[in-house]
C-alpha cells in the first residue's frame, strides 16, 4: 500500500533502501527518542527491517520527500510511521538534517489551530 500527496509518499521499506535507513535513522538524536529500535542502529539491523513482514494488523511505513531529493531526483527517507491495532504505535521518526526535525511540529500545529 502506498499514499502519496504533494510533498510525500508513504511506502513499505524495500531491500534496496537499507543503507538510506541506516543513515537515516542512525543518529543519537533519533534513536534515543524511540524505545523500539537498538542504539546504535546499524546497516544489519536496516537490513532485518526492510527484510522482515509484518503483522496483518500492523502498517509501517518508510517517509519519502519530494521536496527533498538525491541528486537523480529520487526522494529521500526522512521518517517513518509503525501502526499497529494490537499495541496503538505511532512511531515517527527523522532524518539527520535539524533544518527538517521540525516540519512535522509545525504542520500538526497548524492542523489544531484550523481544526
Amino acid at each position: 500500500m502506498f499514499a502519496r500527496t504533494d510533498r510525500l509518499t508513504l511506502r513499505p521499506a524495500w531491500p534496496e533502501d537499507a543503507a538510506e535507513l541506516a543513515a537515516a535513522i542512525g543518529h543519537d538524536t533519533v534513536t534515543s527518542m524511540l524505545s523500539r529500535v537498538p542504539a546504535p542502529y546499524t546497516l544489519a539491523d536496516a537490513e532485518d527491517f526492510c527484510a522482515r513482514g509484518h503483522a496483518p494488523d500492523e502498517a509501517r511505513f518508510l517517509i519519502l520527500s519530494h521536496d527533498l531529493t538525491w541528486p537523480d531526483g529520487t526522494p529521500a527517507i526522512v521518517g517513518g510511521i509503525a501502526l499497529a491495532i494490537s499495541l496503538l504505535l505511532a512511531c515517527a521518526w527523522s532524518t539527520s538534517a535539524a533544518s527538517l526535525w521540525k516540519r512535522g511540529d509545525s504542520l500538526l500545529s497548524a492542523q489544531r489551530s484550523s481544526g
